[in-house]
């Protein structure tokens, strides 16, 4: 067989062409799963689960390795772990051998059914642990064990990109992988569909590096090439994978920013190089100029400067892709479609956000970050000068928390029907704050117990206070007295202890074993008799012994050894 574009022969089992890297068969062919029965040894240190971009970034309870561009560049060298078995990359984590974490009986506390905004295991899903990925179906890919990577999911956790030293590669609901072409210089996948995008360099032109831009079904692997002479840093993709914006040169050799697509007519949309932010599903878009600076919008028709700034540094998205709130030198700014222009929320530029949706980096410019909720006003915001801050209803303003966040140990914000509850631990108190009304009074829940932190469901049903080593839920407004003797460096934004969204309970590290908790003193009990960390992907407990030898992943309603 040989490659239609180049002429290169093809070896049987090829995707893509080694030659000029065009693809050449199905992604989703199937693959002969090796069996590995040896348990890997981990090399690696724990990874921190708060991630950080600047200085106050925060996405508690997800995975730290996501990046803010899916490009190779940003890949720093780092020794792989040192394993006996590197090669045996897929095991079944039912048949490694692996004897279940001793359990006590407990079948008067049931798991409780969750409906709340972010369980995302209900259908088949891969998620990424201590850099190995693993799948509900069973199966572990070890492959990049120690590699320093970054990581792209769709909302579902069905499907991954990933970037590694060696260079891009796309992960299924099985944890099987497939390398995309080598010299990729720019890839990412539609977060709530199966479409990706690649880009290989074929030239530079005026000092702009281009190259090819092709487009892949993962669900049939049927791809396309879309456009030549496309600038390599300018590509994103719409959530359901419909679109594709980019910036590239026309027949007479200028420079356009299109809207194109699989099965999409090329649209030209302005003159110039320009580097889109998002694009959404209607054909939304913002972006950049190379000429001028601001932030642009496009709604379909015309193009018009929604924030004029000599600086974009760092910009948040929901899960459409039309709303926006960007952080410039000159301030925090907020836009959506239905505004007139953008609103100034704070003078002070942006440093971080806090939620509990999955969030992860989109685009190439800026600093992008995709959150999954339906709108930004969902999430709290916190400025540079350390002000903590939603976006108030219509958008035009800003409710500020009367607490820096700094002050705070832990901050929990859920919205229900339009109404915005926070919840945030302050001073030795727990305090409660309905965004929606008046000017965001504090109301104490904690009553005359000294909190040093809290945990809750992401819905805020169920509430837990940490004061002293001791453990307290409640509920109709009282507290009660659960469990006792946990460790002074327990932290809801670090390790050691979580709320499992998966059965209700709270989980904690003590004495060197795995507790767990529901809402009485008789409910706790010995989950694992060896555990020291404890720590969550995207909501999904797991936890390592002290040996550090194998990883616990909560599965089937239990914890069960995946690597």
């Amino acid at each position: 067989m040989y490659c239609n574009k180049c002429g290169n022969e093809i070896k049987e089992g090829q995707y893509f062409c080694t030659n000029c890297g065009a693809p050449v068969e199905s992604l989703n062919q199937p693959v002969k799963v090796k069996k590995n029965k040896y348990v890997l040894p981990l090399c690696i240190s724990l990874i921190a689960v708060v991630s950080v971009v600047g200085s106050v970034f925060v996405a508690r309870n997800f995975y730290a390795f996501m990046g803010s561009r899916m490009r190779p560049a940003q890949i720093e060298h780092t020794q792989k772990a040192e394993t006996e078995d590197n090669k045996g990359s897929y095991t079944n984590i039912h048949e490694n051998g692996a004897e279940e974490a001793e359990t006590v009986d407990d079948s008067n506390y049931k798991a409780e059914d969750y409906s709340g905004p972010y369980n995302y295991f209900f259908d088949e899903w891969v998620v990424p642990v201590e850099c190995a990925f693993v799948s509900k179906s069973g199966y572990v890919n070890t492959k990049y064990l120690g590699e320093n990577i970054l990581v792209a999911q769709t909302t579902d956790l069905r499907r991954a990109l990933i970037l590694t030293e060696k260079g891009f590669k796309y992960v299924n609901k099985d944890a099987l992988d497939k390398e995309l072409p080598k010299e990729t210089q720019c890839a990412d996948l539609a977060v709530r569909g199966s479409n990706m995008f690649y880009v290989l360099p074929t030239d530079i032109k005026d000092n702009v590096e281009v190259g090819e831009l092709y487009i892949i079904d993962s669900d049939n692997g049927k791809s396309k090439l879309i456009a030549k002479d496309v600038v390599i840093s300018s590509p994103v993709i719409s959530p359901s994978g419909k679109y594709v914006a980019y910036s590239g040169y026309n027949s007479e050799d200028k420079m356009e920013m299109y809207l194109g697509g699989d099965g999409v007519e090329a649209k030209e949309v302005i003159e110039g190089l320009c580097y889109p932010i998002c694009v959404s599903d209607s054909g939304k878009m913002f972006f950049t100029k190379a000429s001028e600076s601001g932030v642009f919008a496009y709604n379909s028709e015309e193009c018009y400067q929604i924030i004029k700034c000599n600086e974009v540094k760092n910009c948040f998205i929901n899960t459409h892709c039309e709303e926006l709130v960007a952080g410039a030198d000159n301030g925090t700014f907020y836009y959506n479609f239905d505004l007139e222009g953008a609103t100034q929320i704070s003078e002070a530029p942006l440093a971080g956000v806090f939620t509990d949706a999955l969030n992860q980096p989109y685009g190439q410019i800026a600093d992008t970050t995709f959150c999954d909720v339906e709108s930004l006003n969902e999430v709290l915001f916190i400025s540079n000068s350390g002000s903590t801050f939603a976006i108030a209803d219509g958008g035009k303003g800003i409710t500020t928390l009367k607490r820096a966040f700094n002050d705070l140990t832990n901050v929990a914000v859920y919205n229900s029907a339009g109404k915005r509850t926070v919840l945030y631990s302050c001073d030795g108190k727990l305090f409660r704050v309905n965004l929606d009304e008046g000017d965001a009074q504090e109301a104490i829940l904690s009553g005359d117990i000294v909190v040093d932190s809290f945990v809750c469901s992401y819905d805020l049903k169920k509430i837990w206070l940490i004061s002293g080593g001791n453990i307290f839920y409640v509920e109709n407004g009282e507290t009660k007295h659960v469990a006792s003797g946990i460790g002074s460096n327990v932290d809801p934004l670090g390790t050691g202890i979580a709320w499992n969204i998966e059965d209700g309970w709270l989980y904690y590290v003590k004495g060197g074993s795995l507790y767990r908790v529901n809402n009485t003193e008789e409910s706790e009990h010995v989950v694992a008799e060896d555990a020291e960390i404890l720590t969550n992907i995207y909501g999904k407990l797991y936890y390592l012994p002290a040996s550090r030898s194998c990883v616990y992943l909560f599965m089937n309603g239990k914890f069960e050894e995946v690597i």
